[in-house]
């Protein structure tokens, strides 16, 4: 069985926490990676913080497809309806 272990930032006070716009956390990571990386002396909560930036802006990248392509379905099928007043045979026309 794998074992974990608890990550928590060193900031001591939450005045330190909004200067920095950091906030203490939990993190149970695998104590074999956790020792792997601190022998290899990479920094877990810049390592951490940057994964999570990664996931957040491919999330709301994921969002925003979705918001777009339910917004072009919606304007197809207004199209599809109705046409689009360049389909008018006075479109254009002084």
């Amino acid at each position: 069985m794998k074992s974990s272990v608890s990550v928590v930032t060193n900031l001591t006070t939450p005045a330190v926490a909004r200067r920095s716009g950091k906030r203490s956390t939990n993190v149970y990571l695998t104590a074999e990676n956790v020792d792997a990386a601190r022998r290899m002396n990479i920094n877990l909560s810049a390592t951490l913080d940057a994964m999570l930036a990664e996931a957040v802006r491919q999330k709301q990248q994921e969002t925003r497809k979705a918001e777009l392509h339910a917004g072009i379905q919606a304007f197809n099928a207004f199209e599809r309806e109705a046409g689009l007043f360049t389909d008018d045979d006075e479109y254009g026309v002084l």
